[in-house]
C-alpha cells in the first residue's frame, strides 16, 4: 500500500502563461542575464545547417555541438538560475550512435570531476563575468543559440555556490594566472574573506591573492587543466557567500 508523490513542473514557451504558474522555457536558448525564477533551457545535440532542417530526431551526418559547447553552456544556464534539458537524439532502434554517446561520455567524465559546481548548486549574486555577450535578438531569447554560435572563451566566468563555497568556473583553459575581477576586496569580499583556493580535479590547495584588483590564482603548469572548462572552489570565512 502507500503511495509516492514526485514533483512535476509545467513548462511553458513564449510567456504563453503568467510568470510563476510554470517554469520558462527557451528552446535552444539563453539567457543573457540571471532569470528571475528557475528556468530552462531544450538544447538540441544536433547543430542544425539552416532553419529549415529538423534535428530533434537522429540525423546520420549532421553536425553535432561538441562537448565543451555543451558544458560551457550548463555552466552559463546554472550559474542564471536554469536547468538544462539535453536532446541527446537516439536511431530507430533506440541505440545512440558513436559521435553522440561518444559526447556523452565526454560530458560525463567532466561532471565526475568538476559536478560538485553544478549538482545541489546555487546561483550567486552575480552570474559571472567577462567578454562573451548573449544574442537575445529575438527579444524571448527563444533559438538564440539555434546554430551553436554562442563562443565562449576562457575568460568567462560563471559563479555557483553551496555551502560556504563559492566556484568560479572558466568556460575553457585559462593560462597560468587566473585574475577574478569580480571577487576584488573592493567588493564582496573584503580582506580576510578568502580562506583556501582549489582546482577541483586535486585536493592540495593552490596559491593566491587578493587585492582590490580582483582574486589571483595561480596555476602551476603541473595542474592537469580541462580544455572544456575549470572549477575553482574558493573557501569563505563564513555562509555569507550567498549574500
Amino acid at each position: 500500500g502507500g503511495s509516492s508523490w514526485r514533483e512535476v513542473e509545467v513548462v511553458y514557451k513564449s510567456h504563453d502563461v503568467p510568470p510563476g504558474i510554470g517554469m520558462r522555457d527557451l528552446e535552444n536558448g539563453l539567457l543573457p542575464e540571471m532569470g528571475y525564477d528557475t528556468w530552462m533551457t531544450d538544447i538540441d545535440l544536433h547543430v542544425q545547417p539552416d532553419w529549415n532542417e529538423e534535428g530533434w530526431f537522429h540525423s546520420p551526418g549532421m553536425p553535432l555541438r561538441s562537448a565543451s559547447d555543451v558544458i560551457r553552456r550548463l555552466v552559463d544556464v546554472v550559474s542564471k538560475n536554469g536547468v538544462m534539458l539535453l536532446n541527446a537524439p537516439p536511431a530507430a532502434d533506440g541505440a545512440f550512435a558513436e559521435d553522440v554517446a561518444g559526447t556523452l561520455r565526454s560530458i560525463g567524465r567532466w561532471l565526475n570531476t568538476f559536478g560538485e559546481a553544478i549538482y545541489d548548486a546555487s546561483p550567486w549574486y552575480l552570474y559571472g563575468e567577462g567578454p562573451t555577450l548573449i544574442d537575445d535578438w529575438n527579444k524571448t531569447h527563444l533559438h538564440n543559440d539555434h546554430f551553436n554560435q554562442t563562443a565562449f572563451t576562457a575568460e568567462d566566468i560563471r559563479f555557483t555556490t553551496r555551502d560556504d563555497r563559492l566556484f568560479a568556473t572558466t568556460l575553457g583553459r585559462p593560462s597560468e594566472r587566473l585574475v577574478v575581477r569580480a571577487l576584488g576586496t573592493g567588493y564582496r569580499f573584503r580582506e580576510g574573506r578568502v580562506r583556501a583556493v582549489r582546482w577541483l580535479g586535486q585536493a592540495q590547495p593552490l596559491n593566491w591573492s587578493h587585492a582590490p584588483d580582483g582574486l589571483a590564482i595561480e596555476l602551476p603548469e603541473t595542474l592537469a587543466l580541462s580544455d572544456e572548462a575549470n572549477v575553482f572552489e574558493i573557501t569563505l570565512a563564513s555562509c555569507s557567500a550567498h549574500l
